[in-house]
């Protein structure tokens, strides 16, 4: 629900070089040391690629198991836990969760559909949904299909509601029709074809026109179109085969995750599942020379459709070149418990596939560094102990992102944040110069030393500042603070559901009306007038709504695009 406690919610690229806007922060890393590289050429066993991989990963702090693939003249494959006692067992028959590479997935069966006459990249995205779907305009501009697979389309990030989501598996409760339902009441944030903003929202609305237009659930559409086609043969979304295994997830504190859940005809957003041999089939087939009507709709995929500054993007491919100057198609993806990345060099005819067993970025910098030694893999990242002035000049209050207030204070020789309305949490520190939240995955890191070091939050794939706050400023908003009367306050404790699993309770405390989420810590709520209150740092909104008898009886709640009516309970 707010920034620091509600991790990212959303299946997102593994690109340092474009971080997701997300309301959680992210910040510049500092690296201390010389990093080696990895030159592609060494790769010639699977020997060698072991010897990468543990050079890169073993002894980090976020401990992973991964599933690593070098396709090239020949396929060489890794597994390897970077700490052993975190180790679980990884084989051929290992399914991992790979996130918003679904998405290239997605593109190829409209690229398939388009080369049936079934779909026309031109037309308009509203044309192959259900019969009364609506989808918002841009005065009197349509969004075609185009426009979604190159992230242009406006559609916002995610729907409305999305943010009282169960973080831990946030695609849950969503529905085609609650999709469908949103999408008719969402509003663009950009004319479409006029800005590139990655949308998970409009990825999952084009999942349900391939369906719709297809008449077969995606599910048995990407199996009969591309899985058994190019040999994926263990791949899947909810049907896995007998001896597939699926693996455990886990964040960067090494907690395990639950697996996503995400409705079949919507699932081109993140859902599908695959071992490292069907993510290998998949690289050969996107490097391989076109010749099958299969690698030929790949080759499709990843043309540019849309360039404007850094950004070159096919059909939901993302282009550019590697140090070196070779040009490459990549996408990557995270979900709560798993982060992938795939990167193909179709002139060299080589990829690099990389499955993790937890979030988090990282992997795509060390595979783009196997296909080019200038790329800097990074190195691993070690517990260690601050020393006591860097910990002196961080003690103090700040704003993340501008909006959330926070303080950073000190205990025993370790640092603590908590931000306004929000539980402390401890940080720890590792070798490149980051304090980490130990309970999920964020971060402050720090560019620069002592008092003057810029500070960033890192969070949910977004960077943002992390700034010294205004004790002047604070205190004004505090005096401009609207007083409700005792009485008056008494009327709004209660609970009122925002959908089925999430709840919004309401308390008084030492006059003041505290609010909690379903999972989360409280947070005050300050009044703007009678029956109207506000978390300006959070941008939360509330008004308490009366029956004919003047008790309160709903709330209308509103953040971060969200607009929700709810009963009292």
């Amino acid at each position: 629900m707010s920034t620091l406690e509600h991790a990212a919610c959303t299946v997102e690229r593994d690109r340092a070089r474009h971080p997701t806007a997300a309301l959680a922060p992210a910040l510049a890393a500092l690296l201390a040391a010389l990093v080696p590289t990895t030159a592609s050429a060494q790769i010639n066993s699977n020997a060698d690629l072991e010897r990468a991989v543990r050079q890169r990963f073993d002894g980090d702090r976020v401990a992973r198991c991964l599933a690593v693939a070098y396709v090239g003249e020949k396929t060489s494959k890794a597994f390897v836990c970077s700490d052993p006692t975190r180790a679980q067992a990884m084989g051929d028959n290992t399914a991992f969760e790979i996130g918003s590479i679904s998405k290239t997935m997605l593109a190829f069966l409209v690229a398939d559909l388009v080369e049936q006459g079934k779909m026309k990249l031109n037309d308009p995205l509203q044309k192959y949904l259900p019969e009364g779907s609506v989808v918002p305009m841009w005065n009197g501009k349509f969004v075609t299909v185009q426009h979604v697979l190159t992230h242009t389309s406006g559609i916002p990030r995610l729907p409305s509601g999305m943010e009282t989501a169960n973080p831990e598996n946030p695609y849950a409760a969503l529905t085609p029709a609650l999709l469908l339902e949103r999408l008719k009441s969402a509003k663009l944030t950009n004319e479409p074809g006029s800005k590139f903003e990655y949308s998970n929202f409009a990825a999952m609305a084009l999942s349900l026109a391939v369906t719709h237009t297809a008449k077969q659930d995606f599910e048995a559409l990407l199996k009969r179109r591309l899985f058994e086609p190019i040999g994926m043969n263990n791949a899947y979304l909810t049907k896995p085969a007998a001896h597939v295994r699926a693996a455990e997830g886990h964040n960067t504190s090494r907690k395990p995750m639950p697996p996503w859940t995400i409705a079949t005809d919507l699932a081109g957003v993140g859902m599908v599942r695959a071992t490292l041999d069907d993510m290998a089939a998949y690289a050969r087939a996107a490097i391989a020379k076109p010749g099958t009507r299969e690698t030929s709709l790949i080759t499709t995929t990843q043309q540019s459709l849309y360039k404007s500054g850094a950004e070159d993007v096919g059909m939901n491919w993302f282009r550019r070149k590697l140090a070196d100057g070779v040009e490459v198609a990549e996408h990557g993806g995270g979900t709560g418990g798993f982060s992938s990345y795939i990167v193909t060099d179709r002139a060299n005819a080589r990829a690099v596939v990389v499955l993790s067993d937890t979030a988090g970025g990282g992997i795509g910098k060390f595979a783009d560094s196997l296909l080019d030694a200038k790329e800097n893999p990074g190195v691993a990242r070690r517990m260690a102990s601050p020393d006591k002035a860097l910990l002196e000049s961080l003690i103090g209050d700040y704003t993340i992102g501008g909006t959330l207030p926070a303080t950073l204070r000190t205990r025993d020789g370790k640092l603590y944040i908590q931000a306004e309305g929000q539980p402390e949490f401890e940080l720890g520190y590792d070798t490149s110069g980051d304090f980490f939240v130990l309970n999920f995955d964020a971060a402050l890191k720090r560019e620069g030393t002592g008092a003057s070091a810029k500070l960033s939050w890192a969070q949910g794939g977004g960077l943002v500042p992390f700034t010294r706050r205004d004790p002047a400023s604070a205190k004004l908003a505090e005096a401009k603070s609207y007083k409700v009367a005792t009485e008056k306050l008494a009327e709004y404790p209660g609970v009122f559901p925002l959908s089925p699993t999430f709840k919004l309770t309401f308390t008084v405390a030492v006059q003041t009306l505290m609010a909690q989420a379903t999972g989360q810590g409280a947070f005050p709520l300050t009044a703007v007038s009678d029956d109207h209150f506000a978390a300006t740092a959070l941008g939360v909104k509330v008004w308490f709504k009366r029956g004919a008898d003047g008790r309160v009886n709903a709330i209308r709640f509103v953040q971060g695009g969200n607009d929700i009516v709810a009963n009292r309970e």
